[in-house]
């Protein structure tokens, strides 16, 4: 039960509040009509005073003794309504929102009015019919125990996993090097890189087919001027005998980068000038001119030599007429 004085829980017995040393409510004063109660906190100024002599004035019996009692005053007093508005003994203190323990209801017991509580404020049954409620303790959900699932770590990654992962890899990566170097390659783009380096070397081209080339005859063609020059002959080597140059070897074959010797004879009327004219594969080559400078038989010679096989031509000129044409050919050695 709640003790009108302090509103603290006590006892339901007829001795003293153990917080407030105030007298039981279930003791009734000897000197007052049966079921009336002593409140010695509050005075006769206080409402529940006039309630609570009405109170006992209605509904004391006729004849009660001293015993008897009603406890209509205590459920006026414990009404909802009595707890907001006024405290006997702490005034300026809030109202206590603490829940009214049950009686049982024998004679003169409490009626069911104070059995309102609070909305809102859970309680639970601790004992029988006739037990008391008590706040129930704050909801709290259980601890969930999970047993563990392994008892013995693993790596993440799998180790044949990792292996082949990495082997996979290596062999994209040399793929790739292989094919971009092919393509550089062959596009030519390493070609900068050589001639950073400076080991560029000069592409490689294959030999051009070796042909034979035709053998000309050693017949002479003669021209206009053919009685100023009646002959002359290629030779691989010339001798000079008492100021005349003599062909020993007369030929129109040659090797590449081997002398050549034209040899020719004069008879001039008057004097005049000799000019030689050369041609490779049918394409002006050079000429040369030698003066004559006495009308007398005489003898002269020229030396040529070409670095590649070709088809060659000489022609001999006595004063711009041509006077004689030789064939020859320059073979590979």
């Amino acid at each position: 039960m709640i003790c009108p004085s302090c509103n603290n829980f006590r006892p339901a017995n007829q001795e003293l509040c153990p917080h407030c040393h105030a007298p039981s409510p279930l003791i009734a004063d000897p000197g007052t009509p049966a079921g009336a109660q002593s409140m010695p906190t509050m005075g006769n100024t206080s409402p529940f005073a006039s309630s609570a002599i009405r109170s006992s004035n209605m509904t004391a019996p006729a004849g009660a003794g001293t015993e008897a009692y009603d406890n209509s005053l205590w459920a006026e007093v414990m009404a909802p309504q009595a707890f907001s508005t006024m405290s006997p003994t702490n005034a300026d203190e809030p109202a206590s929102l603490l829940p009214v323990p049950y009686q049982p209801r024998q004679a003169g017991a409490l009626p069911q009015s104070l059995m309102t509580m609070p909305a809102g404020l859970p309680v639970i049954h601790t004992g029988g019919d006739g037990g008391a409620l008590v706040p129930a303790p704050p909801t709290t959900e259980p601890v969930v125990h999970i047993p563990p699932m392994y008892t013995k770590p693993r790596p993440i990654i799998p180790r044949y996993r990792a292996i082949s992962g990495l082997l996979s890899v290596l062999i994209v990566f040399g793929l790739l090097c292989a094919g971009a170097g092919y393509y550089a390659k062959v596009t030519g783009k390493l070609t900068f890189l050589h001639y950073v380096l400076g080991d560029a070397r000069p592409k490689n081209t294959p030999p051009s087919p070796v042909t034979e080339l035709p053998i000309p005859p050693m017949m002479l063609q003669q021209g206009p001027a053919f009685n100023i020059i009646p002959s002359a002959t290629t030779a691989s080597k010339v001798a000079f005998v008492s100021n005349t140059v003599v062909a020993l070897n007369p030929t129109n074959q040659f090797k590449v980068n081997q002398a050549i010797y034209l040899t020719y004879s004069v008879h001039p009327r008057s004097p005049g000038t000799v000019t030689l004219k050369w041609y490779t594969n049918s394409t002006f080559f050079n000429s040369f001119d030698k003066p004559v400078t006495k009308a007398q038989e005489s003898t002269g010679y020229a030396e040529i030599q070409f670095a590649q096989p070709l088809e060659g031509k000489v022609e001999i000129y006595w004063n711009n007429e041509l006077a004689v044409t030789l064939l020859f050919v320059v073979e590979p050695s």
